[in-house]
């Protein structure tokens, strides 16, 4: 008997105006997704594939998509009772107010919260995210001093301080350097082994197809591979969809990916 996947989605298709030819054109084509507990999915593709989009449908701020967690449609949910079921980490924030880093960070818990102040639960949720995500140094400086990777690994403990089932992360990684960028991707996969369902959008194939147990590659809005990243990432999907050729071996048993050229359409 088949389990239920923690997260499963279906998307209709989303269109947009295109202002140069004055009709519409296809942002998303119609898919369906599934994510397991205890798995973390790479979303990938090229710029303007989808992704993002995808992530703001799965999270209700774009378009009409069916959510299910754990079999129940998030349709019929308050919007709060929705956040506390999908945690959802955006590409970009804008941070305007010298509010204090810990402050951001408590901010994961208002799903949970009922007009009071912070409960002991709420400040643990608080002190764990700031601890995997190594910021709990920067817990009282304003989070506008801080560098681009500092921010975004504040904003990264801000949604896992929801302590939701499932984590929707658009690029988490792209302002980080390699050390901290293998520092969150041990924490997703630690999350994963946990029992949560993470959906990461990544642009980096080698870290995904090292990290990730499986893709989704989508294209032009199209999904065009879903599958272990051994499988999806061929040579053939490469040149087709990112117009590359890679260079491939294994480390200590585990493969590796490097995109190496260009090649020609």
């Amino acid at each position: 008997m088949m389990s239920i996947p923690l997260l499963e989605v279906h998307t209709r298709p989303l269109l947009a105006r295109d202002r140069r030819g004055g009709g519409e054109r296809m942002l998303l084509e119609a898919l369906r997704l599934s994510v397991a507990a205890g798995e973390v999915v790479g979303l990938l593709g090229p710029n303007g594939a989808g992704k993002s989009t995808l992530l703001r449908q799965i999270a209700g701020q774009q378009g009409a998509a069916r959510v299910l967690v754990n079999g129940q449609e998030l349709a019929g949910l308050s919007t709060t009772a929705r956040a506390r079921q999908l945690a959802y980490l955006p590409q970009s924030s804008e941070l305007h107010w010298p509010v204090a880093v810990a402050e951001v960070v408590a901010l994961g818990r208002v799903p949970h919260r009922s007009g009071r102040g912070l409960t002991s639960a709420d400040r643990q949720a608080i002190e764990q995210a700031m601890t995997a995500t190594s910021v709990s140094d920067l817990a009282r400086r304003p989070i506008t001093s801080l560098s681009g990777g500092e921010k975004a690994r504040v904003l990264l403990a801000r949604a896992l301080a929801v302590e939701a089932p499932v984590l929707l992360a658009d690029e988490p990684i792209a302002h980080l350097d390699p050390g901290h960028q293998l520092q969150v991707l041990t924490l997703l996969r630690r999350l994963a082994g946990q029992g949560m369902a993470v959906l990461v959008v990544l642009h980096d194939l080698g870290l995904a197809a090292r990290w990730c147990d499986r893709v989704v590659v989508l294209h032009h809005g199209a999904l065009v591979a879903d599958g272990p990243p051994a499988h999806c990432l061929d040579d053939g999907l490469l040149a087709r969809v990112y117009g590359i050729a890679a260079t491939r071996g294994l480390r200590d048993g585990a493969p590796y990916l490097v995109p190496w050229e260009a090649v020609r359409p």
